[in-house]
């Protein structure tokens, strides 16, 4: 490197040689300047490493630098270290409400909080979106770690300048100390994401510390998403049927399928323990197609078997959101009928009002599709959604289920008890067929029956049956 008189330094490339002409010896060569070559090279490495909107590190070297620190150089010693996991609060309605270029914003007056404030002692990175990780430089301890956090919240506490505009930010912390059995930034990283979310759900604006009860819950949460993909190769998942009765006459009309698995170390898992994590993994999909194409299956099966008894069964089969925006489902649907050979009004499928969330177009256009084939369509959980009525009287639906929650006390509290007389007299208004759920007492049999609901589901008549009890009442 060179230095030229007007200060700046050049970078060069010096290519040196000795000769010798007419028996003396010269030196010859090039030099070549370099210098917009190396800054080149410079930006490069900055931009391979940096997040071009904040200029903070961005994952890739924060994942190197968190490397360092979990494997020392041989012969230095481990220091205790942590990791903070900040997820902003609420990030989304800034860009619904004020626009992209107003999250854009936010971020960097964020980073730049940070950085005033942290920088000379903290690793500062954005990870991605609206998330950041800090490692602090040194030794750190808990109450360091703890320290930090506090520090960092204690910035939001002012709001940010936005293109002219004050708005307020929130963060939720996940703090991880320093393990042994640490290998991998990964690992660490993902117990921070762990104790952040615990964080949002103890009521966000807030740090949770990692703790053993966390790492052996995300242990067996780990465990249980393999066995989970496997259950599929391993045809694990079954259907249980519980039984949709006449209210007055306690005669057999139908049944609602509902998915079990039946794991081969915990024995039967009931679908709470597993549905969110199938949502969560995007398997959702894949195990309600299973689900509709097994219960068509059963149900022929029951046909041809009992074909006295099961000739007029209805099974009700769930389907969420996702089956309903899928452009497959009701070819899907037509083909299962029809290679089954059964008659549509035999299938109800039971949708939530949760349909409507992301609009009520494709929704009404698919429920209307599989009215067109003659399939029975319910609304399940009807009153404890968010959708207008107007989306639910525009809707093909033949079906309404009373949620259980109302039903559950309805002797008892007399402001779920004026909800069902309601719910009763607006499906007869339309002329619905109504089902009422988690029937548990004769008491709230007959209540239901007196309001006017003929059909029922629940302990009272019987617990969800595996296919081989199911067929004793056929």
């Amino acid at each position: 490197m060179f230095l030229h008189r007007n200060g700046q330094r050049v970078y060069v490339r010096v290519n040196m040689l000795a000769i010798e002409i007419d028996g003396v010896r010269h030196t010859t060569g090039t030099i070549l300047d370099i210098t917009r070559q190396r800054e080149a090279e410079s930006r490069l490495r900055f931009h391979a490493t940096h997040d071009p909107l904040t200029g903070l590190p961005n994952r890739a070297l924060f994942n190197r630098k968190l490397a360092d620190r979990l494997a020392p150089p041989e012969g230095s010693a481990a220091e205790p270290y942590s990791v903070i996991f900040l997820d902003l609060d609420g990030f989304k309605w800034v860009n619904d409400s004020l626009g992209h270029s107003a999250g854009d914003r936010l971020l960097l007056e964020i980073a730049r909080r940070l950085e005033n404030e942290l920088v000379s002692d903290v690793l500062i990175a954005r990870y991605g979106g609206d998330e950041f990780t800090l490692l602090p430089e040194g030794p750190c301890d808990y109450e360091r770690a703890v320290s930090t956090a506090r520090r960092v919240l204690r910035l939001f506490e002012e709001p940010f300048d936005v293109a002219g505009q004050q708005v307020f930010s929130a963060a939720s912390l996940g703090i991880v100390l320093g393990r042994s059995d640490y290998d991998s930034p990964d690992q660490v990283l993902r117990d921070a994401d762990t104790a952040m979310y615990r964080a949002k759900a103890a009521g966000k604006s807030g740090y949770v510390v990692f703790d053993e009860t966390m790492h052996a819950e995300a242990r067996s949460r780990l465990q249980m998403e393999t066995d989970f993909r496997l259950a599929f190769e391993r045809g694990e998942f079954l259907l249980h049927y519980q039984p949709i009765v006449e209210l007055e006459s306690g005669r057999l009309m139908g049944a609602e399928a509902l998915v079990r698995w039946q794991h081969p170390k915990r024995g039967l898992i009931a679908p709470g323990e597993f549905l969110p994590m199938a949502e969560e993994t995007g398997l959702i999909s894949d195990l309600d197609s299973w689900v509709l194409r097994e219960a068509c299956r059963q149900l022929a099966d029951w046909r041809r078997r009992f074909p006295g008894s099961a000739e007029d069964l209805v099974i009700n089969v769930n389907v969420d959101e996702k089956q309903i925006a899928s452009p497959e489902l009701v070819e899907d649907v037509f083909h299962l009928l029809q290679s089954h050979s059964l008659p549509a009004s035999r299938l109800r499928l039971e949708v939530t009002e949760t349909v409507f969330r992301s609009g009520r177009g494709h929704a009404q256009a698919q429920l209307s599709a599989l009215k067109a084939l003659g399939v029975g369509l319910a609304v399940d959980d009807f009153g404890t959604g968010y959708s207008s009525l107007e989306s639910f009287a525009a809707s093909p639906f033949d079906a309404l289920k009373v949620d259980q929650i109302f039903v559950r006390d309805l002797a008892s509290n007399p402001r779920h008890r004026a909800i069902v007389r309601t719910v009763i007299n607006f499906g007869q208004d339309l002329g619905l067929l109504l089902t009422a759920e988690g029937i548990e007492t004769e008491a709230q049999r007959d209540m239901l029956r007196e309001s006017g609901c003929l059909y029922g589901q629940g302990y009272l008549f019987a617990r969800p049956l595996p296919a081989a009890d199911f067929e004793l009442r056929l």
